[in-house]
């Protein structure tokens, strides 16, 4: 079994809709040798690219998995910009890929309309959602992100010394958003409970406005937003920006203080080691295995359309280990952070109210 070598080209501009998306997929299913090796799994990276120590790099761990355990071949494609889109998708379908996925919103758009023109191809976007529902070859695969965000924001406030933590987002779009609601209504319910008054800065959930970058690339302007934060008395900081939090690693580093940080899809202390020391945790949205069961599903002839949605009940979505902060975290915060989340799975809490 060969390899496909990562192709990289350019076109679109993306859409801005709701993310709508429930259920989700079957458990993997098992493949023969033979027919997996026939098989070609191919993506399209989001803009920024495969090593993105966030999502991107996720789904393109969860190919390489599948390729490792399955036999099936793989073909990832890599975006730099949301112009990268369209061609990404006519290179791999004009290579013969069986399956396709897109990562990330902004190439929602143009996934949706590959699919609609080759039904005899099956497609998954990431981040995404069908257009039109009725399309038997496109699977969306989504995050209920606000519930982890909550309990990360609940972390943040319970560690925060000055009671004010803060947030920003790269884009305004509920695919992000979704994460600062859930940390700015975490960081409140701890206020509530401990009956300390705690300000988050940089988003409010009721009025839908917050502090955002403009885009995944620019380190400069992440880290200006974070020194202003900070300079505003936080200690705690979110960037819900994927591969941006070095750009707070290093706003922070020039503090001289002892501020933390939120990691963001991945476990950001694992996948970038050096910024460790300033990851309090990580909320983690867990593409890999999702992508890996996808692939097996499709492989064995099972693909199915049906929308799978991650959350804290199918260990989509979570925390990280706390790493460095292990110490600094006390038996009765885990305790209540358990009993947080299985209070979120059952409805008695309410992480968007």
């Amino acid at each position: 079994m060969t390899t496909r070598r990562t192709v990289t080209s350019l076109a679109l501009a993306p859409a801005a809709l709701a993310l709508v998306l429930a259920g989700c997929s079957a458990a993997p299913a098992e493949t023969s040798s033979d027919a997996a090796g026939d098989y070609l799994a191919c993506a399209v990276s989001g803009a920024g690219g495969w090593n993105d120590k966030s999502f991107n790099e996720q789904v393109l761990a969860g190919l390489e998995q599948a390729e490792a355990e399955l036999g099936v071949e793989v073909l990832p494609f890599e975006s730099r910009t949301s112009d990268d889109f369209v061609p990404g998708l006519e290179s791999l379908i004009d290579q013969g890929c069986d399956l396709v996925f897109s990562v990330g919103f902004d190439a929602n758009e143009a996934v949706n309309a590959a699919a609609a023109a080759n039904p005899g191809i099956d497609f998954v976007t990431v981040d995404g959602f069908a257009i039109d529902d009725t399309l038997p070859n496109l699977k969306p695969v989504a995050y209920d992100m606000v519930q982890s965000a909550f309990l990360g924001g609940y972390v943040a406030a319970a560690h925060s010394t000055t009671h004010t933590v803060a947030t920003f987002g790269a884009v305004h779009n509920a695919a992000i958003t979704d994460f600062m609601t859930g940390y700015a209504n975490g960081a409140a319910f701890w206020a509530d409970e401990t009956g300390t008054p705690t300000t988050v800065l940089g988003w409010d959930p009721e009025t839908k406005e917050g502090v955002f970058v403009g885009g995944f690339e620019d380190q400069i302007a992440a880290k200006n937003i974070a020194a202003t934060q900070l300079d505003q008395g936080a200690d705690v900081l979110f960037p819900v920006a994927g591969p941006l939090f070095a750009a707070v690693g290093a706003a922070i580093a020039d503090t001289g203080t002892d501020a933390v940080f939120l990691g963001v899809d991945s476990d950001v202390a694992v996948t970038s080691p050096d910024y460790a020391p300033s990851v309090l945790v990580s909320v983690e949205k867990r593409m890999t295995d999702a992508v890996v069961a996808i692939i097996a599903e499709a492989a064995a002839g099972d693909f199915s359309s049906e929308a799978y949605l991650g959350d804290l009940d199918n260990g989509g979505t979570g925390l990280s280990a706390f790493h460095d902060f292990e110490e600094s975290v006390s038996p009765e915060l885990r305790d209540r952070l358990a009993q947080i989340a299985a209070d979120i799975i059952s409805g008695d809490i309410d992480p968007r109210a």
